[in-house]
């Protein structure tokens, strides 16, 4: 065992230890955020904005499709969900990857697996029932940072694709 070790064994011991830790946690944190994201799925379905917040960090920023400014802080970011779903009440969204609709967003993790950004695509379906239903590919990323409360959202960006 001492030659295995002293011939390089030990350092291929540690790296295979340090990839199964590494793996571990990002398994541990994509479970984590695929959950995070089907919660805000139901929380968009059903209009329910505390449901959607409790995803942000208290400091998040977001900017969107509906409107041209950065927003700072969970309390404007909850004013632009109530007032998007007072004038949208029939509403629907899907998540997808960049390989058209049946594949998964990118998820990548960063600073030893506290923090992640996820970048793909969203299919918004917004109607009102008085007006013609409105049809939206948007391009987005959001970036969580892991916290004792979990996976909460720093940054949040939509954007509308270009052309459409």
């Amino acid at each position: 065992m001492f030659k295995y070790l002293a011939r390089g064994g030990l350092a291929a011991a540690v790296i295979f230890i340090s990839l199964t830790a590494t793996a571990s946690w990002a398994q541990e944190g994509k479970d984590a955020i695929l959950k995070a994201r089907a919660d805000f799925l139901t929380g968009y379905r059903a209009g329910n904005v505390e449901k959607i917040m409790d995803q942000f960090h208290e400091n998040a920023t977001f900017a969107g499709t509906l409107g041209p400014f950065w927003l700072v802080g969970k309390k404007a970011i909850g004013n632009l969900w109530r007032n998007y779903f007072a004038a949208w009440p029939d509403r629907d969204l899907s998540f997808r990857g960049q390989k058209g609709f049946d594949s998964k967003p990118e998820l990548t993790f960063f600073n030893d697996g506290t923090m992640s950004i996820e970048v793909g695509y969203i299919l918004m379906y917004m109607g009102s029932g008085k007006a013609p239903p409105v049809v939206t590919n948007i391009r987005y990323s959001i970036t969580r940072t892991k916290t004792a409360d979990g996976w909460l959202i720093a940054n949040m960006n939509v954007s509308r694709i270009p052309g459409q």
